[in-house]
């Protein structure tokens, strides 16, 4: 695993550097969810380029728990974005970030975002 810039850390307390975690797939369902975080309870930060949510109260997650059912294109007006496009960054807050690549299999779309 690699370390990649955090554009968009949350916090002061949170690192700037990233865990590159691979690629994760979005399809009509959602974004899959990442192997890892199969079986956790508890608070996720979930970045996209265009827009930052802290996921809670989910209760335990399993391999159906979509974290975002969006991935939108990063708009122009966006100078700063959270994560580069084409990823989504996955992990408990105070953590370091997960940064994974999104692959878009929904029907008609290109296999990855750019």
């Amino acid at each position: 695993m690699s370390l990649l810039f955090n554009r968009g850390a949350t916090g002061e307390s949170e690192t700037t550097e990233v865990i590159d975690a691979g690629d994760l797939t979005f399809d009509e369902a959602g974004l899959e969810t990442p192997t890892e975080f199969i079986g956790y309870e508890g608070g996720l930060v979930v970045k996209m380029p265009s827009y930052l949510k802290l996921v809670t109260d989910i209760g335990e997650i399993d391999e159906d728990t979509r974290l975002a059912n969006t991935f939108p294109v990063t708009p122009d007006f966006v100078t700063q974005p959270y994560c580069p496009t084409g990823y989504v960054q996955i992990y408990p807050e105070g953590e370091q970030p997960r940064q994974y690549r999104v692959l878009d299999k929904r029907d008609g779309m290109i296999d990855k975002i750019e």
